[in-house]
């Protein structure tokens, strides 16, 4: 039996002809987003927004009408791919069916993201200059030997931390300070993100885009990332509890003294 769902399924259809696949949801963070009336913005990482494009957006009308189908059908004849439906979901489109479930899965993370990300402070965004050089990356990274840092360069290093590890001693041991790497650093210094991670600061947060862990071997390296995303929705959670109380002072001396004793404390 077809959908109740059908006419806007074959309005669409009918309107981009090179569509050969829609998918229809809710999930609760686009529907958040649906009864505020506002679009997730997708410019918080690149991938998002070479996935999705711009996202439309259709007003309200009567589920299963052809009102509706209308409604949706005009915004992706404007050339939209993913389109927030006001006070009701989201609709996607695609070449298939994994390339419109794959932008139905995009636009979700970003607003699950930045649901999570407002609860911390202001959401900082790319443009469109920021974005351009993904379009032509490239992965063939050098390879590098790990070199000496010296006090000062450590003192800087802490100056750029913004994720903080000392919440639970799991945390410290595994991912020590984690530094934040500019937006962009990975596509024009990558050398730089190579000799900033070593297995004294095995985690970086790459503004933007992504996080990078390393280990001793591939098993280390793993379970580096999902501490860092453990702790990170500990952090989150943390800021609608209260005020966070890191571990300080004696306490991080002696875990250093335990776990890292070949490195002077800090």
């Amino acid at each position: 039996k077809p959908s109740s769902e059908l006419p806007f399924h074959l309005a669409i259809y009918t309107a981009r002809p090179d569509l050969r696949a829609i998918v229809h949801a809710h999930p609760p963070a686009l529907v958040s987003f649906s009864i505020a009336r506002k679009i997730p913005d997708t410019n918080i990482i690149p991938q998002a927004q070479r996935i999705c494009g711009m996202v439309g957006y259709a007003p309200y009308a009567l589920p299963g009408s052809e009102k509706l189908g209308e409604n949706i059908a005009a915004v992706f004849s404007a050339g939209y791919n993913v389109i927030l439906l006001e006070n009701h979901g989201i609709v996607t489109g695609g070449r298939d069916l994994l390339e419109a479930f794959q932008r139905l899965e995009t636009l979700d993370f970003c607003a699950r993201t930045l649901m999570k990300a407002r609860g911390l402070g202001e959401v900082s965004t790319l443009i469109e200059a920021q974005l351009l050089p993904f379009d032509s990356r490239h992965n063939e990274w050098p390879e590098f030997v790990p070199n000496f840092h010296s006090s000062r360069e450590r003192a800087l290093r802490r100056q750029l931390t913004e994720f903080d590890t000392k919440t639970i001693p799991e945390s410290y041991i595994l991912l020590r300070d984690v530094p934040r790497i500019p937006y962009g650093t990975q596509y024009h210094a990558p050398r730089q993100i190579a000799t900033a991670v070593s297995l004294q600061t095995p985690v970086l947060l790459i503004q933007n885009d992504s996080v990078l862990t390393i280990g001793s071997d591939i098993l280390q390296a793993f379970d580096r990332l999902e501490v860092a995303e453990y702790s990170a929705r500990a952090l989150i959670d943390t800021a609608t509890i209260g005020p966070l109380v890191p571990i300080a002072g004696q306490d991080i001396r002696d875990l250093e003294d335990t776990f890292f004793p070949q490195v002077p404390a800090k």
